[in-house]
């Protein structure tokens, strides 16, 4: 085995790890998946059936205290990180940590300080995806001036996940576990944070929709972090941040499912962005609704439709100078890549 091989150690491998993390992982050099810990002996069992790995063990105490393991790789829930990263860089081992950081701002601030007295081991946090492939490119457009002075930032995150009142409680909902982190909404700090600084003031409203929910045992257990949260922050810079959070949408399932509205006579209007619009009247009916022949409202639609046919719409002239710009995104410099497939000209930031 090559000396500088990096023996990883996973202390908790579920969906993230399992989902992100794993395939990651063996598509780089110089690592090797050598021991894991879940909550139970066969779940460990299972997940180094699944990954290859070498080792099971008992506890994380016990991984954490394995001279052979290079990497302590966290996957637990937030309750656990703080204990977890500075028993292993007491020992001696590089620490990932998966988002959320921590349960509390007092563990992230010990986190904080433990990685500050041990400046030979390497720490991280799993960072957002949201921003990763296009963060160099919109750090220095928005340095260089390109969008002008940042005066109001929207974030907006949808997720239909606590929709359903009848699903059981996820342990991001218990306090316990989760702590003072509610939703996405620490990811999306980061991202603007990291884009257009840090924010002087912040007011907050959050609810709760379904206050219980089924406690997988029989019975209910109380929901302990909100279901929708909104943030108005004012920016350092003197800017506002408006930072709708996670206001649930219908499932797909619910969405498509309107057979009872078509027999009525009505047409959904078609899905943009994963929105259900409201149910209207067709459109060649209210067109023709002051007539009374309705082929009159069809045949303007049609006449309409052919014209826009006749005129379909090319870039913008400011859209069509970016794509002849590819110095503006790096291109020239080798960070990014261009992506011309995109009709903005911009690389994908997803």
């Amino acid at each position: 085995m090559p000396g500088d091989t990096l023996r990883i150690g996973f202390v908790g491998a579920g969906g993230i790890v399992r989902d992100r993390h794993v395939p990651g992982l063996r598509g780089a050099e110089g690592v090797e998946f050598y021991g894991v810990v879940n909550r139970s002996r066969e779940s460990s069992i299972r997940a180094a059936e699944e990954f290859g790995i070498e080792r099971t063990y008992d506890d994380w105490q016990e991984l954490v205290a394995d001279p052979r393991v290079d990497i302590v790789w966290i996957g637990a829930h937030p309750y656990m990180h703080r204990i977890v990263t500075e028993a292993a860089l007491e020992a001696g081992k590089h620490v990932f940590t998966q988002a959320r950081m921590a349960l509390n701002f007092a563990d992230a601030r010990a986190m904080y300080e433990a990685a500050e007295r041990h400046p030979n081991q390497t720490t991280m946090i799993s960072p957002p995806p949201h921003y990763m492939p296009g963060d160099r490119v919109v750090r220095r457009m928005i340095a260089e001036g390109f969008i002008g002075e940042p005066r109001n930032a929207v974030v907006q995150s949808y997720n239909a996940g606590y929709l359903d009142p009848r699903a059981p409680l996820h342990w991001r909902q218990r306090w316990d576990i989760s702590g003072y982190n509610a939703l996405d909404l620490g990811m999306m700090i980061e991202v603007t944070h990291r884009w257009l600084g840090y924010a002087r003031r912040v007011t907050a409203l959050e609810r709760t929709f379904t206050t219980s929910r089924p406690d997988g045992q029989g019975g209910q257990a109380p929901v302990e972090r909100p279901d929708t949260l909104s943030v108005v922050a004012e920016l350092e810079n003197g800017g506002a941040r408006d930072d709708p959070v996670q206001r649930r949408r219908p499932p797909r399932a619910r969405r498509e499912r309107l057979p009872d509205l078509r027999r009525r006579g009505h047409d959904p209007l078609p899905l943009r962005n994963g929105f259900q619009h409201h149910p209207r009247r067709p459109v060649h009916r209210q067109r023709a609704a002051g007539s009374a022949d309705p082929a009159r409202g069809r045949a303007a639609l049609d006449r309409r439709a052919r014209l826009h046919q006749r005129r379909p719409r090319g870039p913008s002239r400011r859209r069509a100078d970016l794509l002849g710009r590819p110095e503006i995104y790096g291109a020239d410099r080798g960070d990014l890549p261009l992506d011309r497939d995109r009709s903005d000209g911009h690389p994908p930031l997803e």
